[in-house]
């Protein structure tokens, strides 16, 4: 057979392979697989006449349009603090106080909605240390590890007696029905009072902020310091790496919120006012020693100073983060990667007449949303990921009360 005949033989092979995908008529078929689903969830607070009651819902996410549907609403069994879900979108976790007690509620996702079906509820309320005849117990800020097996949270309890018995709980996950157990040794000794609570994207490190002071347990918002625990890679465990905590020397830095760099390469620090007339530090930054979790300030730290930040996110690359503040504005950072240094980004979103909350920005990277608490609304954003630059998205969705934790996870 000669050359050219092969050649035309390969030429009609090819032509059946493009062919394979016409339906009846020749006509192509161009259809892809839809956009996977996202689930928002959100507390919620309400305050009339001294007395504060708080909601937690869902919203269903498009990810084509950014349009949030309510699938679920409500009440909470206390005033709800932090949100956290294994990475399987299997389980979702609130923690909650309520009165003189505090607990974190376990929710089994359901995959069509993201409703939190029936779960179990964890009392925390017992990890008094010394202290058991307490006066309050709170769970406070959690955090998932990245593995989904550990469930972190910071807490303080004041004791009838005097005295304060501050510690970093971990709790194991069961995968089968989201309930939870104590990690032996849980609660950890905590330096001063563990307001926020973060976990090392390798899983390695649980970072706390911490106020207040050790003596009395109480104190102005003030962060102290950083603590960095190493976390056992089997049992959760945790324990305290060498120089730790690591002291704040920024003065008059008000906690806003800790905010990890994807890389696990930078560490931040948002801060706000700390009394009346007062302005923030905006951004601290540390680099994060990837062997021991250790932290050393960033040469350029702090970032936008005299800004009350608070707490941010980073889109999915870590190339730029995303704050808000108290003036109704929408703050753009881009991340220097090699030295984690912020620079700011002009032209991004004034909502004027808001207050808006700490965003987040979904898992797909496609979306960034804020909570208006004068509005009582969530404000949507598409992001765009080459430039940083946010545009508004339509119609805010609806959210009874003031709002707290925000977070978006993928529809399991």
């Amino acid at each position: 057979m000669s050359k050219r005949h092969l050649l035309l033989l390969a030429g009609l092979a090819v032509l059946l392979a493009l062919t394979q995908g016409c339906g009846s008529g020749g006509v192509t078929n161009n259809s892809t697989v839809p956009p996977k689903a996202e689930f928002l969830y959100v507390t919620s607070s309400n305050f009339s006449g001294g007395l504060v009651t708080s909601q937690f819902s869902s919203f269903k996410l498009d990810t084509s349009t950014g349009t949030l549907t309510t699938t679920s609403s409500a009440p909470s069994g206390g005033v709800t603090e932090g949100v956290a879900a294994d990475p399987a979108s299997k389980f979702v976790f609130a923690s909650n106080v309520n009165g003189l007690a505090g607990f974190i509620d376990s929710f089994a996702i359901t995959p069509g909605t993201g409703t939190p079906g029936p779960g179990s509820i964890f009392d925390t309320s017992f990890t008094c240390g010394p202290f058991c005849n307490h006066i309050s117990s709170a769970p406070g800020a959690i955090a998932m590890a990245p593995g989904g097996k550990t469930l972190y949270y910071g807490s303080s309890t004041i004791a009838l007696g005097g005295g304060v018995s501050q510690g970093v709980g971990a709790l194991s996950v069961n995968g089968v029905d989201g309930s939870l157990s104590v990690v032996p040794g849980s609660p950890f000794a905590a330096d001063l009072i563990p307001i926020d609570v973060l976990v090392h994207p390798s899983g390695k490190f649980v970072y706390t902020a911490n106020i207040g002071t050790a003596s009395v347990g109480i104190g102005p918002g003030l962060v102290q310091s950083i603590s960095c625990y190493a976390s056992d890679p089997s049992t959760g465990a945790l324990s305290p790496v060498l120089g730790s905590p690591f002291p704040v020397t920024t003065p008059a830095s008000g906690f806003r919120g800790l905010m990890i760099h994807p890389s696990g390469k930078f560490l931040y620090l948002a801060t706000g006012a700390t009394g009346v007339g007062s302005t923030g530090n905006g951004i601290l930054g540390w680099s994060v020693d990837s062997t021991n979790g250790s932290l050393t300030p960033l040469p350029d730290s702090p970032f936008a100073p005299g800004t009350i930040v608070l707490g941010g996110a980073f889109d999915r690359a870590g190339k730029f983060l995303y704050a808000s503040n108290v003036s109704s504005a929408i703050l753009g950072f881009s991340v220097d990667p090699s030295s984690g240094a912020l620079g700011p980004m002009s032209g991004l979103p004034v909502l004027s007449g808001s207050v808006l909350g700490v965003p987040v920005v979904d898992p797909s990277g496609t979306f960034l949303f804020t909570g208006d608490g004068k509005n009582k609304t969530l404000a949507g954003f598409r992001l765009n990921v080459q430039t940083g630059a946010l545009t508004a998205l339509p119609s805010p969705a609806p959210v009874n009360g003031v709002l707290g934790s925000l977070l978006v996870v993928p529809a399991p």
